[in-house]
């Protein structure tokens, strides 16, 4: 057998060598395609994917009239436009908001938040989700939360993708926030002592969107809601 020449055996190495890096950079074009395609749509829809997960409907004026009066209020106070009011129909009093911007941004309350809270109670949990908004870290949470939900690996590493982009201080920088914002802390500390008495259990909560919740959504959260005793005592040391 004829041994193959050195210059041959080196152009077929370099050939190998070539295919293989045109091989990586074409990966590397495609999946950052699909990368950026991925991204986009996932920012375009995320406050729909959010709202859908949860079942929230858009609220009545007429129905919710003291919801929408609150929030407008809230609004002008904390410099931030108004977001989309929506309601969720479980008899748990709960809340959260989402957002990607100040035009695509949206407050949802449960039918039992507004049934069981009076208005200062209520004026409270508003301002917190208000406070979100203005302070902008809805925004990671929200895209953490719709990229969780909208594709099967995400909803394996739901969890960690979620907490990744939150501030573990996130729930206790809120509520701070709107007791400056409503200037009546009471009003708060008393929404929180009335949701640790009559629950604030959502069924059927997401895992994905379960930190995106005013109080914890679900008896075994382990995300980064805190004690609702917890966040009543530090408002009461203000």
């Amino acid at each position: 057998m004829v041994a193959a020449p050195p210059a041959v055996v080196v152009l077929l190495v370099a050939g190998l060598l070539a295919g293989v890096v045109a091989g990586a950079v074409a990966a590397l074009v495609v999946g950052g395609a699909v990368g950026a395609l991925f991204s986009s749509r996932v920012w375009r829809g995320a406050e729909a994917t959010v709202l859908g997960a949860v079942g929230a409907a858009p609220a009545d004026e007429v129905t919710h009239a003291r919801l929408f009066n609150l929030v407008e209020g809230l609004s002008l106070a904390a410099g931030v436009a108004r977001p989309r009011l929506l309601v969720v129909r479980v008899p748990a009093a709960n809340a959260l908001s989402v957002g990607r911007d100040t035009r695509h941004s949206a407050v949802v309350a449960t039918t039992g938040l507004l049934d069981r809270l009076n208005r200062i109670e209520l004026e409270g949990v508003l301002a917190h989700e208000l406070c979100h908004l203005r302070s902008g870290d809805v925004v990671p949470a929200t895209m953490a939360a719709a990229a969780a939900h909208a594709t099967w690996p995400g909803r394996l590493l739901a969890g960690r993708l979620v907490r990744r982009a939150l501030d573990p201080r996130r729930e206790l920088l809120a509520d701070l926030a709107a007791a400056g914002l409503t200037r009546y802390p009471p009003g708060l500390t008393a929404a929180l002592e009335k949701l640790a008495e009559t629950g604030t259990e959502v069924p059927h909560a997401p895992a994905a969107v379960a930190d995106l919740w005013f109080a914890a959504p679900s008896p075994g959260d382990d995300g980064l809601h805190p004690r609702l005793e917890a966040r009543v005592e530090a408002l009461r040391e203000l």
